[in-house]
């Protein structure tokens, strides 16, 4: 799997990026559970959930680091002419669902109040693990693949309520994702827009916008 080398190389650096922070007063990891609209390039925006794992360390006064792997189910669905034995024309919908893994460093600006949301910014590398499509009711007049791997620039607000931290974040990937697919593909001779329908755009970045609460243990 082309993903492996990377997806490797991250987990590296997330490791020694653990080992070199500071250490703290006593370790405690986070478990994040969240639910995020996703927008994948199709038409129709889906949603899904977000789970992760991490652990944060302080690297200045005011400043800290947040460092988490991260599984996410990026979902959307495409308005979709299919050919059939019996209807040369029939519309449905191509759903997909990205299965995707990332490694995220966060600085997060905690000198703020406590009782004020506390902004961060940062980036992961993130890898495909599996794309999965519905089933096609007859040949796609046209199909749509993903890059195995994509970066991309996180910026949210944070607030702790007690011992949970409430997470908001929004995330752009940084590299073009979206792949026309001939293989299969049976194009018609002649076909209309859809009417109300966009149109995959090919290259088109990737983005989410995800609600989360941590707890740390």
């Amino acid at each position: 799997m082309r993903a492996r080398p990377v997806l490797s190389a991250a987990l590296a650096v997330l490791a020694v990026v653990a080992v070199l922070s500071p250490p703290r007063g006593a370790a405690a990891a986070e478990v994040s559970l969240g639910w995020a609209l996703t927008h994948v390039g199709l038409d129709n925006d889906g949603a899904g959930p977000v789970l992760g794992l991490g652990d944060r360390s302080p690297v200045a006064p005011g400043l800290d680091l947040a460092y988490a792997a991260e599984y996410a189910l990026k979902r959307g669905s495409q308005p979709t002419i299919f050919i059939t034995d019996t209807n040369p024309a029939l519309r449905g919908d191509a759903e997909v669902t990205l299965h995707v893994l990332q490694v995220v460093g966060l600085l997060e600006l905690t000198a703020l109040p406590p009782g004020l949301p506390h902004p961060y910014a940062g980036l992961s590398a993130a890898a495909k693990l599996k794309e999965q499509w519905s089933a096609f009711p007859g040949d796609p007049s046209e199909r749509w693949g993903y890059k195995d791997i994509d970066f991309l620039a996180h910026a949210g607000l944070v607030r702790r309520v007690g011992s949970v931290r409430l997470d908001l974040r929004y995330s752009r990937g940084l590299t073009r994702q979206l792949l026309r697919d001939f293989s299969g593909a049976q194009p018609l001779k002649a076909v209309d827009p859809l009417p109300g329908v966009q149109a995959p755009v090919p290259g088109a970045h990737l983005w989410q916008l995800q609600l989360a609460a941590s707890l740390a243990f």
